[in-house]
């Protein structure tokens, strides 16, 4: 990863129409509908989906908006759009997200490192 970029990128879809399949399957089908090789760890609800995208050198936040957006055209996914509300700073239901902050270990038994 370069400095600064993301490792991974938040799409967020919800169901607009109450007679479309729950998250359960939808993800399902979303999952298949994007490129096997992209490493993604969804959250589902009945009535949301949180996908956590990894991201590489040959894949950036705009191709995987890309292909979200294509998978969520597909007839299988109709009733099912991304979030327009979410995150409310950066729109279109994508989000460049941090790596995640590893707190260091400590031996057991011992208090944790104080906080800065």
């Amino acid at each position: 990863m370069t400095p600064g970029r993301p490792e991974y990128v938040e799409v967020v879809a919800v169901r607009d129409d109450r007679s479309a399949p729950a998250g359960q399957t939808t993800v399902v089908r979303l999952l298949g509908l994007l490129p096997a090789h992209w490493p993604c760890r969804p959250e589902v609800r009945a009535d949301r989906i949180r996908l956590r995208i990894a991201l590489d050198a040959a894949t950036d936040p705009h191709t995987v908006s890309s292909a979200v957006s294509s998978a969520l055209a597909d007839s299988g996914l109709r009733g099912w759009s991304r979030d327009r509300d979410w995150p409310p700073s950066v729109g279109a239901g994508l989000r460049p997200s941090p790596a995640p902050v590893r707190a260091a270990p400590h031996a057991p038994g011992s208090p944790p490192p104080a906080s800065a």
